[in-house]
């Protein structure tokens, strides 16, 4: 079962609403706000405050109907299958979404941040929450490395799924003090998709490989 009122997420939702609230009421109305940067690390999309602020509620709103709905309508087996990385990836999402929010409104307020480099750091401590509880996971439609292969052998998904994890972990570790270290954005991006690309592809490329080693 998916648990909404964790404290994680019940923190989450109460600083992303202060956060609005104080961004309604520090932030002149009519101030068009930066809310997208380019791969080089450049501001190039805006948007008017209103809108600006509500865009952040507005998706992690979205987000949390998409999966009450999957919860509601799965079976228990389903849900308990995938408890565990899904209600890691709705805290992380929601912790992300509101660390945005407040970069948003501090830049707005004129507070230098570097945004960039904020958020791969909040994705590289996602990708080791991910990471750490991929192995505790068992073959389910809803989320992790979902192939023919996994899904219809246990024990191939539990092999993919800890071997995937363990090097979802370490790429996290190691995207974290990338960030610290590396101050180019291009660079960050970079770092940033070869630590989630690498993990996923080593784990479809083992599961078929242990598929092909099976007897037939």
């Amino acid at each position: 079962m998916i648990r909404f009122r964790s404290p994680l997420n019940l923190t989450s939702v109460a600083i992303a609403i202060v956060t609005t609230i104080a961004g309604f009421a520090l932030i002149p109305a009519g101030t068009i706000m930066p809310v997208h940067w380019g791969i080089d690390g450049r501001i190039d999309g805006t948007m008017p405050r209103d809108l600006a602020l509500i865009v952040m509620p507005v998706t992690v709103a979205f987000i949390w109907g998409l999966f009450a709905a999957i919860d509601r309508f799965t079976s228990p087996n389903k849900r308990a299958a995938s408890a565990a990385l899904v209600n890691v990836a709705i805290s992380s999402t929601t912790a992300l979404f509101t660390l945005i929010q407040v970069l948003l409104v501090l830049i707005a307020l004129g507070v230098p941040v570097d945004l960039v480099r904020a958020i791969v750091i909040a994705l590289a401590l996602m990708e080791i929450a991910i990471g750490n509880v991929m192995p505790k996971s068992q073959p389910n439609r809803i989320a992790g490395i979902r192939l023919p292969s996994t899904l219809n052998d246990p024990a191939n998904w539990q092999a993919v799924h800890r071997l995937t994890g363990l090097l979802t972990v370490i790429c996290g570790v190691a995207l974290f003090v990338v960030a610290l270290l590396i101050q180019s954005a291009p660079l960050l991006f970079l770092a940033l998709a070869v630590s989630w690309v690498v993990p996923l592809a080593v784990g479809i490329i083992y599961s078929l490989l242990l598929q092909r080693r099976q007897p037939s």
